[in-house]
């Protein structure tokens, strides 16, 4: 193993963990904030806007996510 390597290429590795971490937290906060307004919506008990959140609760559950996935990536 080439270590002069692996240390010559480490702070690339830091900088990519770092990344990983802000992308997977702004990932969480905005997952957790849909989920609430979509809880707030069901709460509400407005027929129209109920019905939407839970339309939206059922494709967002029953597509797997490599598939949601493949198609953010090519709508934006």
């Amino acid at each position: 193993m080439n270590w002069l390597f692996i240390a010559h290429h480490a702070p690339y590795f830091a900088n990519a963990a770092l990344m990983t971490f802000y992308i997977s937290s702004l990932g969480i906060v905005l997952s957790i904030l849909v989920g609430l307004a979509c809880a707030a919506v069901e709460l509400a008990r407005t027929p129209v806007m109920r019905q939407t959140a839970r339309a939206y609760v059922e494709v967002s559950r029953n597509k797997p996510l490599l598939v949601q996935l493949y198609f953010l990536y090519f709508e934006s």
